[in-house]
This record gives structure tokens, sequence and C-alpha cells, in this order.
């Protein structure tokens, strides 16, 4: 009667603990995790100032929930500039070293962050240029999918005013 009553109780306890995934099936059959944020967004923005171009990124999040951001070092993001033959001709992190601790940041609903970097101009020739930026964290939470962290623009360099 014993074994009998154990039996049962175990059934019952496996059979409630079914069905209480997180994930939903949707009406096609695949499974849905919690859904990556559509609403957030990088931007990057460029100015000629003299002789520098003033670079900033931004992540803006328009959802109407918080992001926790986790970074896996100090470098949080990195900008990269071509030329018109597709050659790397500046990059943020380079010769630069960061910290390697993890960091973690909370992008609050309706709000942005901003980076900001100087690329000095003085012997680069004018013409046009491509700057991508991408923000460097190795996970987030809800997801963020990938494309939605970087950016890219053209730009044309000036001729250098010398002030």
């Amino acid at each position: 009667m014993r074994f009998f009553f154990l039996v049962i109780i175990s059934g019952l306890i496996l059979i409630s603990g079914c069905g209480t995934n997180s994930s939903q099936n949707t009406n096609n059959g695949e499974v849905e995790e919690h859904a990556s944020l559509e609403e957030v967004q990088t931007f990057v923005e460029a100015k000629q100032e003299k002789q520098a171009l003033h670079i900033t990124l931004l992540l803006q999040n328009n959802s109407s929930e918080d992001v926790k951001l986790t970074f896996s070092s100090g470098q949080q993001f990195e900008i990269i500039v071509l030329n018109d033959k597709n050659e790397e001709v500046y990059r943020f992190s380079k010769d630069k070293t960061f910290t390697q601790a993890i960091e973690t940041k909370v992008l609050k609903e309706g709000s942005q962050m901003k980076w900001h970097d100087v690329w000095k101009t003085s012997n680069v020739q004018t013409g046009p240029y491509q700057i991508k930026g991408q923000i460097t964290i190795s996970e987030s939470s809800p997801k963020i999918s990938a494309d939605k962290l970087s950016d890219e623009i053209s730009i044309q360099v000036e001729e250098n005013e010398v002030n």
C-alpha cells in the first residue's frame, strides 16, 4: 500500500511539472522564446571640426522595457573607418588596452547611451569614407539581435582647416 501511494504521489509531481516551460508554441509549431528586442537601435553620427572627425555612437532603447547589457571588457564599442578603396584607415581599439572585467549596464526604456571618439584627420586625404560602429556587448537581457548593435554611414572628409 505504501509503495502504491508513493507511485501515485511521484506521478502527480511529474505531471504537475509538465507544461511549466516559459517558452510558448506559436501557431506554426515553432517555439518562441522571449522575443528579441526590435525597438533597440544603434546609430553612428559624425561631424568634422577643424582637423578632427567627432564620431558618436548611440544605442537607443525605444522599447517599453529596460535592457540589461553585459560587456566582457572595458571596450564597449568599436569604430572602424574605411577609405574609398575599402582599406581600413582608422580603428578605435588599435594600440589600446582595455580592462578584462565584466561590466553590466542597464539601458532604461525610452533612453539612450552614447559613446564618443575623435579621429584626427590632419594627415587624411579629402574624399569619401565609411564609418562602421558597433556596440560590443557579450549578452543582453532581453536579447538584442546583432544587427541592432551596429550601424554604418558614409561621410565626406573635407579639406582640413588649420587654426
